[in-house]
């Protein structure tokens, strides 16, 4: 007879992978829809925005979220102020990886065009990172990946509406970027907003 815990552990790879699946599936289609749309030269562009906007984004974490888990889940864990914590060093993160962003982007892009794909695709892919990093983090400690998996196919969805619309209505390369920065925010946002609708998160004890 299977044991209520592998049970559990089961459920919860099983939700992570589909909703996992359905939200890469659903980015490959429409990237597909994207570089036919942009063309390659525009595409190039966006693409190095993606690339930049990755690696800044790496910055909001560096172990974060590994700490928050481990501290999480000891039996005498204080979860509002491990996740206040979580939140206080991920928002500091963020905010040295913008200006690193700001800086590396007004160097390394003389082309204006191409500075404005760049900044409206990172700066909102950094902090959307970092605040939903602390709901990552808390639906891992409650081990409650069913939630964790619906707040990603929720994002992704409405990540790939974003894009959609921007397709259907035909924008320009820069506003088109602007919806994929603003589309990563939200995500962010969405599973912060979820956390604090589930548990306290002490703050300004942590900043006090």
């Amino acid at each position: 007879m299977i044991s209520l815990s592998r049970l559990r552990i089961a459920q919860n790879v099983i939700y992570l992978l589909s909703s996992d699946a359905i939200v890469r599936l659903l980015t490959a289609v429409v990237s597909l829809l994207v570089a036919r749309y942009l063309g390659p030269s525009q595409y190039g562009i966006l693409g190095t925005a993606l690339a930049t906007a990755a690696v800044f984004a790496y910055f909001t974490d560096i172990g974060v979220l590994h700490v928050m888990i481990r501290e999480g889940v000891k039996p005498a864990a204080n979860l509002p102020e491990i996740l206040g914590a979580g939140l206080r060093v991920r928002v500091y993160l963020a905010l040295g990886s913008t200006v690193l962003a700001l800086l590396y982007t007004h160097f390394a892009h003389s082309d204006s065009v191409v500075r404005t794909v760049v900044m409206v695709v990172t700066l909102p892919s950094i902090w959307g990172n970092a605040l939903g990093g602390v709901g990552t983090g808390y639906f891992f400690i409650i081990q409650d990946m069913r939630l964790l998996g619906l707040v990603r196919l929720v994002s992704g969805m409405v990540n790939s509406a974003i894009l959609l619309i921007g397709l259907l209505l035909e924008w320009h390369l820069q506003r088109l970027s602007f919806a994929y920065g603003t589309a990563s925010l939200l995500g962010g946002l969405v599973g912060l907003a979820v956390t604090f609708r589930r548990t306290r998160v002490k703050w300004k004890s942590c900043v006090s």
